[in-house]
């Protein structure tokens, strides 16, 4: 049997920099499924049922890709945060209701070019949409900046 992926080993220098020294990191481009919104990440159903679509995605496609012969290790869910209206000059704790967000999960890059994978939602690149009429799950890069 295959060895299992492990992404998050093979780019430990961007999940696990050190400790001890600040560090440059380029970051390459990669696949994610992502899932914009916005409000309080405490409170909001939005941002609960949007980690909930991230990783019920994420799995499909992990158990997918494993009875085809390709296991992989499910990646840890990772976000970007900011303030609102653009240009705030404040981001505190105290505005989490006012937070704007894109929660995301790396997928390997041999995921984007299965070229179908059946699971009952569609991507289009930056939402996962729950669709009755297609089953196609298309995963598209995304750059880090």
């Amino acid at each position: 049997m295959p060895e299992k992926i492990d992404l998050k080993k093979e780019l430990s220098h961007l999940y696990q920099p050190s400790a001890k020294h600040p560090v440059i990191l380029n970051v390459p481009a990669m696949a994610f499924l992502m899932l914009d919104g916005a409000g309080d990440p405490n409170t909001s159903p939005e941002y609960q049922s949007a980690v909930e679509a991230l990783y019920g995605v994420s799995y499909t496609l992990k158990f997918k890709s494993k009875n085809q012969g390709r296991d992989y290790v499910v990646m840890p869910l990772e976000g970007l945060w900011w303030g609102t209206p653009m240009g705030q000059h404040t981001f505190t704790e105290a505005d989490k209701a006012k937070f704007m967000w894109t929660m995301m999960i790396a997928q390997p890059d041999f995921i984007k070019q299965c070229p179908k994978v059946i699971c009952p939602f569609a991507f289009d690149g930056s939402h996962i949409v729950v669709n009755p009429h297609h089953d196609l799950v298309e995963i598209q890069d995304s750059e880090h900046n």
